[in-house]
């Protein structure tokens, strides 16, 4: 078992280069994977948030092979429905099914399908009824697409209905279910009337890569990045609604904390706004090399109000050592400690958390200490990619 048995894994999106979130958990996971299974990978469209880049297909690394397929029709209707702020992967089943014989084989021939997201699920049971599937649910997209809804009325209903019934018979279908959180197990068990079991898989980092800068490394950071003597916060995010929202809350707050530093909001989120809101706030717009911002940073801070699934840069800034202030839903799946690991607030503390880790320098330390030996000890890709493993071996050996 193990080695010689094929996964086959499917994921609607374009994930090398991994240009947020849901390209990095699925490549650092599946990377992981391959040192159990011989992995062969199909993404589907490029993402749409940071341009359309070069297709190509290639050895990610050992046993582990990726097709990016690039299918006119998918990237049409995906863009179409991205445009209209519905979830761009929400036909790609019904395409799939029409328009990919080669597809179908591989679904034949494996062992085990790992699917992202819940849209191909019911394609792939189409195919093979018998077949072994896993659903790595990233959201629960229900009730994602009620929060982030820009519909009213009739519109509203019938979009949400399709999307709950596309959710619901992908988690009776799946043979295996993965959560990210287990507030999403919580919720989508209560709200859909599942009692079978679900796995945690919670979104992870890579600890070797993201780790505490020397002190050299840090003042050289500042002085690439012309922040000397500057006190840093940062903020990390792509194009999502969450994020967008949350930059909206620290525009607000800019300029209460002018005086003593300066905010950098990372990610593609930040693209369509100027520097021109406060004299301390900083966009740079998508970044090639998170590191170096974090290795520059002084603290950080995840003001999330809405969303699900799990926070990646949550992880990240933890792991890099950075203090950290966020609310609840920013921390959301993460087993942190309020005081040892993270401070956790509402919005409305979050200045006044600011203010108390910028005047206490050994409280930045120990709460970055104790973040960072966290997500060595618990959230590690190769952690959590070995506790599926053992669930896919498990219950095929």
């Amino acid at each position: 078992m193990g080695i010689d048995m094929n996964l086959l894994s499917l994921c609607p999106y374009w994930i090398n280069p991994p240009t947020g979130g849901g390209p990095i958990r699925v490549l650092n996971i599946t990377k992981e994977l391959a040192n159990y299974f011989k992995i062969k990978q199909f993404c589907f469209r490029p993402t749409l948030t940071h341009g359309i880049h070069i297709k190509s297909n290639k050895s990610i690394y050992y046993n582990y092979y990726q097709y990016q397929v690039f299918n006119p029709i998918i990237l049409l209707s995906s863009f179409l429905l991205y445009k209209l702020n519905l979830p761009p992967d929400l036909l790609q089943g019904n395409i799939l099914y029409y328009l990919s014989p080669k597809l179908k084989k591989e679904i034949i021939s494996s062992d085990i399908i790992q699917i992202e997201h819940p849209w191909l699920i019911p394609f792939v049971k189409k195919v093979a009824p018998t077949k072994k599937t896993a659903l790595m649910c990233h959201n629960f997209e229900a009730d994602l697409f009620k929060q982030e809804s820009t519909y009213i009325g009739k519109s509203s209903q019938m979009v949400f209905k399709y999307i709950k019934n596309i959710e619901y018979h992908a988690l009776n279908l799946a043979d295996y279910i993965f959560v990210c959180s287990k507030d999403d197990e919580n919720r989508i068990k209560d709200y859909y009337k599942i009692t079978r079991e679900f796995y945690y898989a919670p979104n992870g980092v890579d600890v070797d890569y993201f780790r505490p800068p020397d002190k050299l490394e840090k003042m050289n950071a500042k002085k690439k990045l012309g922040l000397d003597n500057k006190f840093v916060i940062i903020f990390t995010g792509g194009i999502h609604k969450p994020n967008l929202e949350a930059i909206e809350f620290i525009k607000e707050i800019a300029g209460e904390l002018s005086s003593f530093c300066t905010i950098i909001i990372l990610g593609a989120a930040g693209t369509q706004y100027k520097n021109s809101y406060s004299d301390n706030l900083i966009f740079t717009g998508y970044v090639k090399d998170l590191r170096l911002y974090y290795f520059a940073a002084d603290l950080a801070i995840n003001p999330l109000s809405i969303g699900s699934g799990t926070s990646l840069k949550f992880a990240e800034y933890l792991s890099c050592g950075l203090p950290t202030i966020s609310t609840n839903i920013g921390a959301r799946g993460y087993e942190v400690i309020d005081g040892k690991h993270v401070l956790l607030c509402k919005r409305s503390n979050i200045v006044e958390c600011i203010r108390l880790l910028y005047n206490n320098k050994n409280l930045r330390k120990t709460i970055g200490f104790e973040g960072r030996k966290l997500m060595v000890q618990k959230y590690s890709w190769k952690k959590i990619a070995k506790s599926i493993a053992q669930v896919y071996l498990n219950n095929l050996a």
